[in-house]
């Protein structure tokens, strides 16, 4: 009986290091594409938050087109479309800022408005 322990081995410490050593590769691995997965959602999540303040912004001056702020005396929009850069009212979170500007289109004489939407990363 005796013979047949003296033939069976255990786990050897080197094989234990070396499991251990590709496990940790393997850890290292998963963790270093988790952390670049969230910066990518950091970043789409600003992006985001970007998009829907640039879109308020341009609804606020759609309102005001439709209030009708086209002045008669002047044959000129308000100050809110008139040419050139204007600021967007500051954003209520303190994160965007947003500036627009208005040109005319020189096929059909329309007025154009261009919002560029920024933040600190």
């Amino acid at each position: 009986m005796k013979n047949q322990y003296i033939n069976q081995r255990g786990v050897s410490l080197v094989e234990i290091l070396i499991s251990a050593v590709i496990f940790s590769i393997a850890a290292l691995g998963m963790f270093s594409t988790l952390s670049m997965m969230r910066v990518s959602s950091d970043v789409s999540d600003k992006r985001l938050g970007a998009a829907y303040f640039g879109r308020q912004c341009l609804e606020q001056l759609r309102a005001k087109v439709d209030q009708r702020a086209y002045d008669q005396v002047s044959g000129d929009f308000t100050n809110d479309l008139s040419l050139g850069n204007h600021n967007c009212p500051d954003d209520p979170n303190g994160v965007y800022t947003a500036t627009y500007t208005v040109t005319i289109d020189p096929t059909n004489q329309s007025r154009k408005v261009a919002v560029t939407v920024s933040w600190d990363e």
